[in-house]
């Protein structure tokens, strides 16, 4: 909704909601074509409510995102054998992820060699090194 449209009281609450507590001033200078009593009942509702909307807000956008990642453990394990081959010594990284999903939580378990833990942390550093360039 652009601020142009805002024609009634309704959309005035829609378009005022979606406005840091900062910009408040600002909207209401723009709903100026709209009664009195409505730019004041939503100017009412802002600021005794702008919590409560944050908040219902920010569970919106985390509901889009995927499982976020509660907490880890890590182990590190050298595997001396297998069916195949009497002696191997291979190291291998066992990785548990605890994730959050809504309100239920999941657990996943890895188990990696040396080099797929390698590519992981080229990964991770990379996808690191995007978040900082999108914040900056």
């Amino acid at each position: 909704m652009a601020r142009g449209d805002v024609t009634s009281e309704s959309d005035a609450l829609k378009l005022i909601s979606k406005c840091p507590t900062e910009e408040v001033e600002k909207v209401m200078s723009e709903l100026q074509h709209i009664p009195d009593r409505h730019r004041t009942a939503a100017a009412r509702v802002w600021t005794s409510r702008a919590a409560d909307v944050m908040e219902v807000l920010l569970k919106e956008t985390e509901q889009i995102s995927g499982p976020v990642l509660k907490d880890f453990d890590w182990k590190v394990k050298l595997v001396l054998g297998s069916d195949k081959v009497a002696s191997q010594k291979v190291p291998l990284m066992s990785l548990d992820l605890t994730l959050h999903d809504g309100c239920r939580e999941k657990d996943v378990s890895l188990e990696m060699s040396s080099d797929e833990v390698h590519r992981l942390i080229v990964a991770l550093e990379a996808a690191h090194k995007a978040a900082v360039q999108l914040q900056a």
